[in-house]
């Protein structure tokens, strides 16, 4: 049953050392990313007397949160919307065609930019695009039943525990040994791609985000605020930040907000967490039509969408063709689910009114 330990290992199999050590560094990561938050306030306080002291924390801070939401783009943008939902397509833009001529060049081309994009979106440091995409994937196929990965609802109703739902659809859900591999069935489209599946068979995910810690040890060193000062706070702070940011869908967008659809599981609509997650808040709308690219249905909910917002300016750069776009009738059957429901919220007000009166 998810939610538990049961059944979590087979009948006279152990946990060894190696397993300790491997699902420990999920903890490991944030507690030196706690460390590197304290860091950062400790040189900030320490600045009201000393100008250098305040200056580096500054700078830790500016590196953590530019850390943080350049790898939530790639979370949102790329290992979301793009190898999970195939919201968008790579595409050769024109002002390359002189150089990407012939039809061999152009799936060197596109092969090449997806290497890229996934290359950058393993740096925060969570495992390969494949294993992210097919855990994704299983989790729409199964939303709020048993078998989700990471459900809220049903752990919450068997356990009775609003806690523990909260914690397996958080964080116990990475940690559990079954989920530790992708499902590669349920990527097809992705799992063809030797180059992908570099990131899975060869644990080439640890590549980027070893690389980036690095460049934020020198980075402390060349500005004079300190490399392991740098490292704590500019990298596993926003590391820190990119997981729980992540999180908050799996766990707080199926708690909190209001369902515009009747999508037959707990996603929710709730604003505020589009600024943590760049516009990932609209999980109602995403779980009615997970192909869009715009989490966003209405045009002012579209502000709100950043992933989206930079989505389409590589469009426009004719970097990238957006697959499905929210059209009139979308958006006229969104106001007026809208307006029925604030109707079902008056009536409901009046009527305790009108019992009164009575």
């Amino acid at each position: 049953m998810i939610g538990s330990e049961e059944n979590e290992l087979g009948v006279g199999e152990k946990i060894s050392l190696k397993d300790i050590i491997y699902e420990s560094r999920f903890f490991i990561v944030n507690l030196l990313g706690i460390i590197g938050f304290v860091w950062i306030g400790y040189e900030l306080c320490a600045g009201i007397q000393d100008r250098h002291r305040l200056l580096c924390g500054v700078a830790m801070l500016a590196v953590c949160l530019f850390n943080c939401y350049w790898r939530m783009f790639f979370v949102t943008g790329f290992r979301h919307r793009y190898f999970s939902h195939r919201s968008f397509k790579n595409k050769v833009p024109g002002w390359l065609k002189w150089l990407v001529r012939t039809p061999g060049q152009e799936e060197k081309y596109l092969r090449s930019m997806q290497f890229i994009e996934a290359f950058l979106a393993t740096a925060d440091a969570q495992k390969g695009v494949i294993w992210w995409a097919s855990h994704h994937r299983h989790h729409h196929k199964f939303s709020d039943t048993a078998d989700d990965l990471h459900s809220f609802d049903y752990v919450h109703k068997e356990t009775g525990s609003f806690w523990k739902g909260f914690y397996h659809s958080h964080v116990k859900w990475v940690l559990l040994k079954k989920y530790k591999k992708a499902d590669y069935d349920k990527v097809p489209d992705l799992k063809k791609f030797p180059e992908l599946m570099f990131f899975e068979k060869a644990r080439g995910y640890l590549i980027a985000p070893t690389l980036l810690g690095v460049g934020c040890f020198f980075l402390g060193i060349a500005t004079g605020v300190g490399g392991w000062a740098m490292l704590f706070g500019g990298f596993f702070a926003s590391t820190f930040l990119t997981y729980h940011f992540t999180f908050f869908i799996n766990s707080l967008a199926h708690m909190m907000g209001a369902a515009r659809f009747d999508t037959g599981e707990e996603s929710k609509n709730c604003g505020w967490l589009n600024w943590f997650t760049m516009g990932e808040g609209w999980h109602n709308n995403h779980h009615q039509k997970d192909i869009a690219a715009s989490q966003a249905i209405l045009p002012e909910e579209e502000r709100s969408d950043i992933t989206y917002q930079i989505l389409l300016l590589m469009e426009k750069m004719d970097l990238i063709k957006i697959v499905y776009k929210y059209t009139d009738s979308d958006i006229a059957e969104a106001r007026r689910l809208d307006n029925l429901s604030r109707q079902k919220r008056g009536l409901k007000k009046r009527e305790p009114a009108t019992a009164e009166v009575s």
